[in-house]
Protein backbone atom coordinates (compact mmCIF):
# COMPACT_ATOMS: atom_id res chain seq x y z
CA UNK A 1 0.00 0.00 0.00
CA UNK A 2 1.33 3.54 -0.56
CA UNK A 3 -0.86 6.57 -1.05
CA UNK A 4 -0.10 10.60 -1.73
CA UNK A 5 0.87 12.48 0.15
CA UNK A 6 -0.22 10.81 3.77
CA UNK A 7 -2.54 7.64 4.70
CA UNK A 8 -3.94 6.16 7.61
CA UNK A 9 -5.69 2.80 7.97
CA UNK A 10 -8.19 1.51 10.23
CA UNK A 11 -9.66 -1.95 10.92
CA UNK A 12 -12.36 -2.20 12.34
CA UNK A 13 -12.04 1.27 14.00
CA UNK A 14 -8.24 1.23 15.16
CA UNK A 15 -5.69 2.72 13.19
CA UNK A 16 -3.11 -0.55 11.91
CA UNK A 17 -1.13 1.97 9.90
CA UNK A 18 0.36 5.46 8.77
CA UNK A 19 2.71 6.23 6.29
CA UNK A 20 3.60 8.33 3.59
CA UNK A 21 4.12 8.80 -0.37
CA UNK A 22 7.33 6.60 -1.77
CA UNK A 23 7.05 4.25 1.83
CA UNK A 24 4.69 1.10 0.58
CA UNK A 25 4.26 -1.22 3.01
CA UNK A 26 2.54 -4.61 4.06
CA UNK A 27 0.38 -5.22 6.82
CA UNK A 28 -0.76 -8.58 8.46
CA UNK A 29 -4.14 -8.62 9.80
CA UNK A 30 -6.56 -10.49 11.94
CA UNK A 31 -10.36 -10.03 10.98
CA UNK A 32 -12.58 -11.33 13.43
CA UNK A 33 -15.97 -13.38 12.85
CA UNK A 34 -18.36 -11.65 10.58
CA UNK A 35 -18.44 -8.05 9.46
CA UNK A 36 -15.46 -5.93 9.56
CA UNK A 37 -14.54 -2.82 7.80
CA UNK A 38 -11.23 -1.13 6.71
CA UNK A 39 -11.51 2.66 6.27
CA UNK A 40 -8.41 4.16 4.57
CA UNK A 41 -7.71 8.49 4.17
CA UNK A 42 -5.49 10.04 2.41
CA UNK A 43 -4.68 12.99 2.10
CA UNK A 44 -2.62 15.52 -0.58
CA UNK A 45 -0.31 17.69 0.78
CA UNK A 46 0.16 19.75 -2.50
CA UNK A 47 -2.24 21.85 -4.47
CA UNK A 48 -5.34 19.53 -3.66
CA UNK A 49 -8.00 19.80 -6.13
CA UNK A 50 -10.22 16.76 -5.78
CA UNK A 51 -10.79 16.80 -9.78
CA UNK A 52 -7.53 17.95 -11.10
CA UNK A 53 -5.20 17.09 -8.54
CA UNK A 54 -7.27 14.07 -6.04
CA UNK A 55 -5.11 12.65 -3.14
CA UNK A 56 -4.22 9.08 -4.54
CA UNK A 57 -3.65 5.13 -3.08
CA UNK A 58 -2.13 2.03 -4.17
CA UNK A 59 -3.77 -0.60 -2.38
CA UNK A 60 -4.53 -4.70 -2.37
CA UNK A 61 -6.29 -7.39 -0.41
CA UNK A 62 -4.69 -10.65 -0.56
CA UNK A 63 -6.83 -13.52 1.27
CA UNK A 64 -5.52 -16.66 2.31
Amino acid sequence: MDGDNLYTVKLNGNQVATGSLGTPQSLTVHLQPGTNTIAIAVTNLNTYDPVGNPAGLAWKIIGS
